[in-house]
């Protein structure tokens, strides 16, 4: 695939599995001579998630599993089965956003995050629409990832809307660039990983 069905490809990815893959990418060459179970360390993940995120990257044509290891599709490969994900979307209204936001919260959480009065939400949500997606998208899934360690205290271990509203959402923005989908520091950091991404001619 070339760099523009790359991209078209990963920004349909959830968060997660786009992260987890750049990671990859950026720390091997084409060929990856380890176990799944080695991979999975390197990349700080649990062996089930990388499982779904190998399941994911195949049926997208972007890793294939070989007798010893796996493959990491090049520029010149045949393009993926694009498809879109729901995870993915333009923000519309104030609806939109918090759909998201409860997307984001079940897939890092493990649990549906409860809206107890929509108005109200929508109402305090609107003011995030002066914010292009991308500049929503990257500090909500900041404080979903990093707030146990960053923000939380007893009376609130997980964070909420209300809290997005009023502060959190502006405290996590320095934090949206080097936010991990899967853990709160990426086994490496975020300019290195730009910086190796760049150096393969996919950025």
């Amino acid at each position: 695939m070339n760099k523009s069905e790359r991209v078209a490809l990963l920004r349909r990815l959830k968060p997660a599995t786009w992260y987890a893959f750049c990671q990859m990418e950026a720390m091997h060459e084409e060929e990856i001579k380890i176990s799944k179970s080695e991979l999975a360390l390197k990349l700080d993940l649990s062996l089930p998630t990388l499982t779904k995120h190998l399941a994911t990257w195949a049926s997208h044509n972007l890793v294939q599993e070989i007798e010893d290891g796996f493959r990491i599709a090049q520029m010149d490969g045949i393009p993926g089965n694009i498809t879109e994900d729901p995870i993915i979307r333009e923000f519309k209204n104030a609806k939109d956003i918090i759909d998201y936001w409860c997307d984001i919260y079940k897939e890092v959480y493990g649990t549906s995050y409860v809206v107890n009065n929509w108005a109200m939400a929508q109402s305090q949500m609107k003011k995030l629409l002066r914010y292009p997606d991308d500049e929503i998208r990257a500090p909500l899934m900041a404080v979903v990832t990093l707030y146990g360690n960053t923000w939380a205290k007893p009376a609130y271990p997980r964070p909420t809307l209300g809290q997005v509203c009023s502060w959190l959402f502006v405290q996590a923005q320095p934090y949206a660039i080097k936010s991990s989908p899967e853990a709160t520091e990426a086994p490496e950091s975020s300019a290195n990983l730009l910086s190796k991404l760049e150096a393969k001619g996919w950025l």
